[in-house]
Formats: structure tokens, sequence, C-alpha cells
């Protein structure tokens, strides 16, 4: 496994987007296994467990995208800085 480090300078901006994806990626898997233990709860005859699975997992996957659309809004901010603008 390659140390981040050697990839991304040790900036704070790099840092926070590396973390973004880090966490969007462990958050994707747990959604993954809450798929699973929604669809064992369904197969099983229990409804109302496979709901509540389903519905973790559909928020788990809500913050996974919340913390992608982070790392985009700041790489944008990152790749197309504008200058000082003045108000009217």
């Amino acid at each position: 496994m390659m140390d981040c480090h050697a990839i991304i300078p040790n900036l704070p901006t790099a840092k926070r987007m590396r973390n973004f994806s880090l966490s969007a990626q462990a958050l994707l898997r747990h959604a993954q296994k809450q798929a699973l233990k929604a669809e064992k709860c369904r197969l099983s005859g229990n409804p109302e467990g496979a709901a509540a699975w389903k519905r973790l997992e559909q928020s788990t996957r809500r913050e996974a995208n919340f913390l992608q659309q982070q790392k985009y809004i700041l790489s944008e901010v990152i790749n197309n800085p504008k200058g000082t603008e003045k108000c009217a």
C-alpha cells in the first residue's frame, strides 16, 4: 500500500480532500453490508428488519454522497480560483 503523503503533498486542503474520499469509500462499503443485511432479512421473512436496514443503507449512501460533493466543491475552488470580486 502506498503512503498517501507520497502522492498528495501534506497541505491542509489536499489532506481534507483525501479524507473526504477515504470516508466516502468507507461509508459506501458499509452501505453494501447494510444492503446485504436488508436482503437477508427480506429472505428470512422479516420485512420490518429489511426495511430498517434499507433505511440505514440509504442514509449511509446519502452521507457518502455528501462527502463526495464536498470533495468536488473543494476541488472546484482549488482548480478554478476567482479573483477578488468587488460589490457594486
